[in-house]
C-alpha cells in the first residue's frame, strides 16, 4: 500500500463539524469530499457516465470501496466562536480558529485505478488547498488552509497562477477524446483567463482562474458579497449563488498563505437567460487588481 503524509495549517476560521452537528472536527469524509469536487472539476470533459464511473473506481461508491483511504494523524484542537456571515457580526459558530497550529493527514492508495497514483493523490490535495478550502463557506474564503510538509519534507512551493497548471492536468482522465482540448482549454485559463469550451461537460468544471494583490479577510468578502447581493437579490440568487432554492455559488473563493484572495469560477448549469454581470462586479469587488 502506498501512502502520502501532509502537515497542514489553518489560515482562515474552518467550520467543521462531528456527530453531534456543532463540536469542531476534522474528519476524513469532509477531505474525501473535497477532493471528490475539485477532481470532477479537473474533469469536465468526461460524459455523466464516465464521470460517475472512475469517480466510484477513486473514491467510492454504494457499488465499490475506494482506493484512497484518508487518516487523520493528527488533529486540530484549538477551538474558537466566529461568525459564519461577517457582515451581520454574529460570532457564535464553533470552529477552528487560524493558527499556528498543525493537522496531519495521511493518504493511503489500495490499487490505481485509470492512471490515479500517489502523484494524482500529491497534485489533488495541493490543488484543492490553493483553490478550496473544508467546510462550510468554504466558497467564501473560510477553511482555508496551507500545506507546510510532505512525507516530513519542508513545503513552501510559491503560489502562483503558472504553478497550478500543472496539477490541474496532471489530474486530467487520460484517454479521453477530448483530452487534448481540455489540456489546451486549461492552459488558456490561465493565459487568458477565459475558457472557449463553453459546453464542454456536464459537470462544473474550472473556467478562470484569478489572483488578488490586495490582502483580504473573511469579512471583507463577506461585506463585499453582502453589498453585490444587496445590488439585485434575484440575479444573485439565479447566477451567483443561494441556499433557497439550492444553488451552489459558481465562485470559489480562497485565501492564501500571505492573505490574498484566489478566486475561481466554474462553468454550471445555465440558469436561462440570465446575464452574468454580478459574477464580475464580485470578483472585482475582491480581486481589485489581479496578477495574471
Amino acid at each position: 500500500m502506498q501512502t502520502i503524509t501532509f502537515t497542514c495549517e489553518v489560515i482562515t476560521p474552518m467550520f467543521l463539524a462531528g456527530a453531534d452537528g456543532t463540536t469542531p472536527e476534522l474528519r476524513p469524509a469532509s477531505i474525501k469530499g473535497a477532493l471528490r469536487f475539485w477532481w470532477r472539476a479537473m474533469n469536465g470533459h468526461l460524459s455523466t457516465d464516465d464521470m460517475r464511473k472512475l469517480e466510484g473506481e477513486i473514491f467510492g461508491s454504494t457499488q465499490q470501496r475506494s482506493s484512497v483511504i484518508i487518516r487523520i494523524e493528527q488533529d486540530l484542537e484549538k477551538t474558537s466562536k466566529e461568525s459564519l456571515l461577517p457582515h451581520r457580526g454574529d460570532s457564535s459558530t464553533p470552529c477552528f480558529p487560524k493558527s499556528d497550529e498543525s493537522f496531519i493527514v495521511k493518504f493511503s492508495l489500495t490499487k490505481i485505478e485509470n492512471d490515479f497514483t500517489l502523484e494524482s493523490i500529491k497534485a489533488l490535495f495541493i490543488l484543492t488547498s490553493i483553490l478550496g478550502g473544508l467546510g462550510k463557506r468554504s466558497r467564501r474564503g473560510f477553511g482555508s488552509f496551507r500545506i507546510t510538509n510532505i512525507n516530513n519534507q519542508a513545503y513552501s512551493e510559491e503560489q502562483k497562477i503558472e504553478n497550478v497548471l500543472p496539477y490541474m492536468n496532471a489530474l486530467v482522465v487520460k484517454n479521453s477524446a477530448n483530452e487534448d482540448k481540455f489540456k489546451i482549454d486549461m492552459n488558456r485559463i490561465l493565459l487568458n483567463g477565459k475558457s472557449s469550451y463553453k459546453d464542454l461537460g456536464e459537470f462544473p468544471y474550472v473556467t478562470e482562474i484569478k489572483i488578488g494583490t490586495q490582502v483580504k479577510t473573511v469579512s471583507e468578502i463577506g461585506n463585499s458579497t453582502h453589498k453585490v447581493m444587496s445590488s439585485d437579490a434575484f440575479l444573485y440568487k439565479s447566477t451567483v449563488g443561494s441556499g433557497n432554492p439550492r444553488f451552489a455559488s459558481p465562485i470559489y473563493i480562497s485565501i492564501l498563505k500571505d492573505n490574498l484572495p484566489i478566486i475561481t469560477t466554474l462553468k454550471t448549469v445555465s440558469h436561462g437567460d440570465k446575464k452574468w454581470s454580478l459574477q464580475t462586479d464580485l470578483k472585482k469587488q475582491i480581486l481589485k487588481n489581479e496578477i495574471l
